[in-house]
């Protein structure tokens, strides 16, 4: 495996220290298909997505985290004439995160779900 070390990137006309690329970029993200057969529409060092029921899923990583204490947020797109809307993100290990959609208390597919997680990788 080779190895290159650089303190600094550039496009030609901005340079950005390396250290804000390695530490300041999302570890994982997915974007999810919530209706019907719910599937992994685009992603970043994500393997698998379960389905654990309405409203309800599970994102593994292909590479796990340091440890349970990385930072995840997660947003939703339910229709148009949604109201009172909630998202959690519950259960977090060093390989998966859970993402849970409610509309109203009740739990409730969304047309999509997009989470991402930063914090050191394993």
């Amino acid at each position: 495996m080779s190895t290159i070390i650089a303190t600094t990137l550039s496009n030609g006309s901005v340079s950005v220290p390396t250290a804000t690329v390695v530490n300041g970029s999302a570890k994982v993200w997915v974007n999810i298909s919530g209706t019907g057969t719910a599937f992994i529409r685009d992603s970043l060092n994500t393997s698998s997505l379960t389905d654990l029921g309405t409203g309800l899923f599970q994102v593994t990583f292909v590479n796990a985290f340091l440890a349970v204490d990385f930072s995840a947020t997660v947003g939703t797109q339910l229709s148009v004439s949604v109201q009172n809307v909630t998202q959690n993100l519950a259960n977090p290990s060093t390989t998966t995160q859970n993402a849970n959609c409610y509309e109203n208390g009740a739990p409730t597919d969304p047309l999509t779900c997009s989470m991402g997680m930063h914090g050191d990788l394993a």
